[in-house]
């Protein structure tokens, strides 16, 4: 089983991956990876559903999208699994933003306890670290900075919508009065200093 980042967006697959997609018998994957890799697609699709229903062997692929192992699919993979790594989300906002990856702090929301990503958040700001938010409908970008709002932090936030695709679009704000979301495929950077101070609203 092989386990491929197809990217954040369009034209992001290396090309590591797409030997392995080109070679594969059976291609799983959600309808947004499949449509994204389609162009390398030379055995069967198959929607994915459950990933511990999925069959096993050499010459099956599970496409990711982004980077698997950025809260992808990765963390399920068996031991016995490859990982190909993709471009993702972090790497293009870090890109789009000029900040050092390593300066990053990653925090997920996705499928997680509220109370235990509330912690999360607030020990990883005391740091005075730059933030990477992956949210979750449940917990969005606005309950997230109300949260710091409440907390007493103070910081800049960028959102990214639908990034590496045409209608990219990256808006700027601050915890107190953060961006407003349209699409629902975007992440964000909250942090002290990311933000150009001649930057307009929106990009």
């Amino acid at each position: 089983m092989k386990i491929v980042g197809v990217g954040a967006g369009p034209k992001m697959i290396t090309e590591e991956a797409i030997e392995v997609i080109k070679a594969a018998h059976v291609v799983y994957g959600s309808a947004r990876a499949i449509e994204l890799a389609k162009a390398y697609i030379r055995g069967e699709v198959k929607i994915l559903t459950h990933f511990d229903t999925l069959q096993d062997g050499e010459h099956v692929c599970i496409l990711s999208t982004g980077d698997p192992m950025l809260s992808g699919l990765g963390k399920k993979a068996p031991n016995n699994a490859r990982i190909i790594s993709g471009i993702s989300s972090l790497q293009l906002a870090c890109a789009r933003q000029k900040v050092d990856i390593a300066d990053i702090i990653v925090i997920t929301t996705h499928g997680r306890n509220l109370s235990e990503s509330k912690r999360k958040l607030k020990r990883a700001f005391a740091f005075g670290r730059k933030l990477f938010i992956l949210p979750d409908p449940d917990f969005d970008l606005t309950e997230i900075c109300a949260f710091l709002d409440a907390s007493g932090s103070k910081g800049d936030v960028v959102l990214f919508e639908d990034l590496g695709y045409e209608k990219e679009k990256i808006t700027y704000g601050n915890i107190q009065l953060p961006p407003r979301r349209v699409s629902n495929l975007f992440c964000a950077l909250i942090c002290p200093q990311c933000m150009d101070s001649s930057s307009s609203s929106e990009k």
